[in-house]
């Protein structure tokens, strides 16, 4: 059990000050009162003090834990290029914009975020540069000011988003291979799996995998473009909406549908498919945001 421990240390250790190299996702500072059940886990059943690390995120953690459980190897699943720092930044902020955490005027000081984070000015600047390419923060002559995201933005996203969307499985209908609906299928049974264990994180990338496959379809450059250029934003919309349903399973039936619909011969028929599909997801999204202005209004008052 030692060795296990010793083994599991040295991973934990080697995720400080850096995004999770299991699955990319940041992670903040453990010890403080932002502490998930990963955490205490790892102290609870490994015996580690975390206090001044940075750990993987939860469920990669978790899983560390459970192999441990198993007598599993500790072997770790690495990507061979981890996402810059830069962008895992840009991320963190993003969500906690969306969700905001970080409201409308914040003020965002680079050395202040290069302190909490724990990396150099360079990723710092390169996540708010981002952050305004995307309309979430702009930059004034004190530095950079949050924006936010509000209900308009939102009508104005979706909107862009079906207008292309709508391009793209029209072309998609016209020349999707066997290949690529078999990974579409794929993609969809992985929704079904996660709807099945309530994942609602592992669903949300699921569902951002299944969009862009639609737009690689199409063989568009340009439109495969413009949802590249926004599909950061959207992957924090889609986390925050997926997390309104309740239950997940009619989701991942609505995208094997449209999978269906795609190897037919009715365009109308996907196409008004795809129409619901994107205006249920924009309701979502109105009802969460209007529960997160609520909370905030309430947090306010008290």
């Amino acid at each position: 059990m030692q060795v296990v421990r010793e083994a599991a240390a040295v991973r934990v250790a080697r995720a400080m000050a850096r995004p999770c190299g299991w699955c990319g996702r940041w992670r903040g500072r453990a010890g403080g009162a932002g502490d998930g059940a990963a955490v205490r886990v790892v102290r609870a059943v490994l015996g580690i003090d975390v206090r001044r690390l940075t750990l993987p995120s939860d469920s990669c953690l978790l899983s560390i834990v459970n192999g441990n459980r198993k007598g599993r190897a500790m072997v770790a699943l690495r990507p061979t290029r981890a996402p810059a720092l830069g962008d895992q930044l840009a991320g963190v902020l993003r969500d906690q914009i969306v969700r905001r955490t970080l409201t409308a005027g914040t003020h965002l000081v680079e050395d202040t975020l290069a302190a909490e984070y724990d990396v150099s000015r360079g990723p710092v600047r390169d996540a708010l540069r981002q952050l305004e390419s995307q309309g979430l923060v702009e930059s004034r002559r004190r530095g950079y000011f949050v924006v936010g995201l509000t209900q308009e933005d939102i009508d104005d996203l979706y909107e862009l988003r079906e207008a292309i969307e709508l391009v793209a499985v029209a072309k998609a209908m016209e020349r999707v291979t066997a290949d690529q609906v078999k990974a579409g299928r794929a993609i969809v049974q992985e929704m079904t799996a996660c709807a099945d264990r309530s994942a609602a994180a592992e669903f949300a990338d699921a569902d951002m995998r299944f969009h862009a496959l639609l737009y690689e379809m199409s063989g568009n450059r340009r439109l495969i473009d413009v949802w590249k250029s926004y599909e950061p934003v959207f992957a924090s919309i889609i986390q925050l909406t997926v997390e309104e349903d309740v239950d997940l399973h009619p989701s991942a039936g609505d995208h094997g549908h449209l999978i269906d619909l795609l190897e037919g011969n009715d365009p109308e028929a996907l196409r008004t498919e795809l129409r619901d599909h994107l205006g249920g997801a924009r309701a979502r999204m109105a009802r969460a945001v209007q529960a997160l202005n609520e909370a905030a209004d309430s947090g306010q008052a008290s």
